[in-house]
């Protein structure tokens, strides 16, 4: 079974997905200019503008999409 846990913060985002077996999580921050702290579950955690943290034990970050280095 597949929970999902939405909380809203104006224009950021928290989604918490959970089976039998654990949890994953993903912060958004949809402001395009401006970067933000987001407290999700007492931690802080820096989001950059415009991107999606993924935090797959929901306590660690290992991937920020503003934070990929593309290939032209």
């Amino acid at each position: 079974m597949l929970t999902l846990l939405y909380i809203y913060l104006f224009i950021y985002q928290g989604t918490i997905y959970s089976t039998e077996k654990g949890s994953s999580c993903f912060l958004t921050n949809t402001d395009t200019r401006n970067d933000t702290t987001i407290n999700f579950q007492g931690i802080d955690y820096e989001v950059p503008a415009w991107s999606v943290s993924i935090l797959p034990d929901c306590q660690d970050v290992v991937y920020n999409t503003a934070k990929v280095n593309g290939i032209n």
